[in-house]
């Protein structure tokens, strides 16, 4: 559990830091950015709610809909970037970032999402939680 832990104050750290870029950027935002900064506070939160055992900030359902809403949308994000050169965002404008970002911000961006999203799963999935708190 100490790992979650580690993990929380890293994610803190980069939530400061992605704040602080937020405002910097702030007029160059699109939609697909302000989908971007609500699926991070949704990760940051239940990240939050699986460290510190706060499942009952939201309810299972909304943990599993929360966390297959941020895995449709990364693998949307990967495919678009490495397979699919563009194609989804030139079809879906809306989706498209104000920011731009290299290969290795996406490939760490979503290195560092990876135990969040497990985080999720985890609050969306009863069983899986109810065992961990019995620990």
């Amino acid at each position: 559990m100490i790992w979650w832990n580690i993990y929380f104050c890293i994610y803190t750290v980069i939530m400061v830091f992605a704040t602080i870029g937020f405002f910097v950027s702030f007029s160059s935002l699109k939609l697909g950015d302000w989908i971007g900064i609500i699926l991070f506070i949704s990760l940051y939160l239940s990240t939050y709610a699986y460290v510190f055992n706060k499942k009952s900030i939201l309810e299972t359902k909304w943990w599993a809909t929360i966390f297959w809403v941020n895995i449709i949308l990364l693998v949307e994000g990967l495919l678009d970037l490495y397979i699919l050169n563009g194609a989804i965002e030139n079809a879906l404008p809306f989706l498209k970032s104000g920011l731009t970002v290299t290969n290795n911000e996406v490939i760490l961006n979503t290195l560092l999402t990876l135990p969040a999203l497990y985080a999720t799963y985890l609050l969306g999935n009863i069983q899986n939680f109810s065992t961990k708190a019995k620990k």
